[in-house]
């Protein structure tokens, strides 16, 4: 629905190519910005390596589902941290 929030990682690219427009959006390579600001973007892979300190498995290749779960998780420690949450750890990078 229209109230529903839609959560993800670049979906601009997701939204042209489906042709869909929706005005509740959160997503982290927004909610992180990169350092360089626009048009850069970190990846998904590098917002989890340093702001949830843990690895994803590419070994079979590309799962939405790691993807869906990382977003929540990311977006679940802005909401936790707040804009704090940016702040990357000492030795991250």
């Amino acid at each position: 629905t229209c109230e529903t929030i839609l959560v993800g990682h670049s979906l601009e690219h997701d939204f042209k190519a489906c042709k869909i427009v929706h005005g509740k959006v959160i997503d982290t390579s927004v909610l992180y910005p990169h350092p360089r600001g626009g048009p850069y973007k970190n990846s998904l892979n590098f917002l989890v390596k340093s702001h949830l300190r843990r690895e994803m498995d590419r070994k079979a290749g590309h799962c939405s589902i790691d993807d869906a779960t990382a977003c929540m998780d990311l977006v679940l420690l802005k909401l936790t941290k707040g804009p704090g949450a940016d702040d990357l750890p000492s030795g991250g990078g």
